[in-house]
């Protein structure tokens, strides 16, 4: 998931691109931004929708925010997109920690 976001970054970052990762209630936050001009408005609603591009020109499929989103649902958490306040875009991924006992379970699955 993570790769996605960044790569995403790294396409429309000028020069900038900034991860914070923080730990609190059992829920990890990965937020990562860039410089760049942003979210459109429909972007911020849409982007994480099936096939969403908003560049026709590209040669992107608009599977990977899609992806990203529904992994982050998966694990218990969400995937939320914004623009920062002087421009640039934000993903941050939430994912729930599994409780100790759930662990193990899935540990021991695999």
């Amino acid at each position: 998931m993570i790769d996605n976001v960044i790569s995403n970054s790294i396409r429309y970052a000028r020069e900038r691109i900034v991860m914070e990762v923080q730990w609190q209630n059992s829920v990890l936050s990965i937020s990562i931004s860039d410089d760049g001009p942003g979210f459109s408005d429909d972007a911020l609603h849409k982007a994480a929708t099936v096939f969403y591009k908003e560049n026709s020109e590209n040669d992107h499929l608009g599977l990977g925010l899609f992806i990203c989103d529904t992994l982050c649902r998966k694990q218990g958490g969400t995937l939320v997109l914004s623009n920062g306040e002087n421009g640039g875009a934000c993903i941050t991924l939430n994912i729930e920690a599994a409780a100790s006992g759930e662990a193990t379970q899935q540990k021991s699955q695999i």
